[in-house]
């Protein structure tokens, strides 16, 4: 079977569903994930999957290939990055695989490999060689599919660490995607008012691709915003690790001045502090790091590469 090897990026794997991706190659990497955790002494992997068409099946094929190698899968079913890297903690599963397609068009999807608490860099080199070469471990595995309920502990431990908020006013536009099933509840339990838009799950994205830095998905939220006067409007991508933000006036909060606003808080409990943020950044971040005290440390785009 040909496979496409630039599937295989920088630090997670990405392509075209039935043309880059089919259930048969999704199997393998799972295979090739399964052995890479074996090789490090990792048993059990926690795996995730966006609302994405063809997610759903991904997921049962990843997991299908990571349990032939020896490994304790624990499906999580539908849910987000930040859920699945949580999850890990919570089940004690340093392996992980989050299916997604991220911020991309409805046709792409991909996977997020883990090989230990918070850290996704696998070393995607190496997954690409095991695929290609087939040079797969071979175990007795298991699935253990897990109900609901770790939802409510991720909800209750993540405002655990918040502590008591002003009732804001939020709209919340996931664009059909999946942060609409997670978003607006977690904010209701912390005692704001959520105001959905596109919340509704709809694996065809009919109000276009859920990428919050996109212009018109954040015009449309800011819209909302002025309509309900709300004192705030966050929309996501379709795992929910990609921010947009307007302001209760509709105005745009670019994730460059939300970088500078963190960083200056950190700054004033943390005097002194480096602060790495990516290359994407304007010199804005610069600015209010060394005015507060700060180090500022520009480095690669992505999450990954940050940890």
């Amino acid at each position: 079977m040909e496979i496409n090897p630039n599937i295989f990026r920088g630090y997670d794997i990405r392509g075209e569903v039935d043309k880059d991706l089919n259930s048969e190659i999704v199997e393998k990497i799972g295979k090739a994930h399964g052995t890479y955790l074996n090789s490090i002494g990792v048993k059990k992997a926690v795996v995730g999957s966006d609302n994405r068409l063809s997610s759903e099946d991904y997921r049962k094929a990843i997991i299908k290939g990571l349990s032939s190698t020896g490994c304790e899968v624990i499906d999580l079913g539908m849910s987000l990055s930040p859920i699945v890297y949580w999850a890990q903690y919570h089940f004690k599963s340093k392996g992980c695989v989050m299916i997604t397609g991220s911020h991309n068009p409805v046709e792409y999807n991909g996977f997020k490999l883990g090989k230990d608490y918070s850290d996704t860099l696998t070393p995607v080199q190496e997954i690409k060689d095991l695929v290609m070469t087939e040079n797969f471990e071979e175990g007795e595995g298991s699935i253990e599919a897990v109900d609901s309920d770790y939802i409510e502990e991720y909800y209750k431990d993540l405002l655990s660490k918040v502590g008591k908020i002003k009732k804001f006013k939020v709209v919340v536009d996931a664009s059909n995607a999946t942060a609409g099933k997670f978003y607006p509840e977690l904010l209701r339990k912390a005692g704001c008012e959520g105001i959905e838009q596109n919340c509704d799950l709809d694996s065809s994205f009919p109000s276009g691709t859920p990428d919050p830095t996109e212009k018109i998905v954040v015009q449309r939220l800011a819209d909302r915003v002025i309509k309900e006067e709300a004192d705030l409007g966050f929309t996501y991508d379709s795992d929910g690790d990609r921010l947009g933000i307007v302001d209760e006036k509709g105005g745009i909060i670019w994730n460059d001045v939300l970088v500078a606003i963190f960083a200056d808080d950190v700054l004033s409990k943390n005097p002194g502090a480096p602060i790495v943020f990516n290359n994407l950044c304007s010199k804005l971040v610069t600015d209010v790091i060394e005015k507060a005290g700060g180090k500022p440390v520009m480095w690669l785009t992505g999450h990954a590469f940050i940890k």
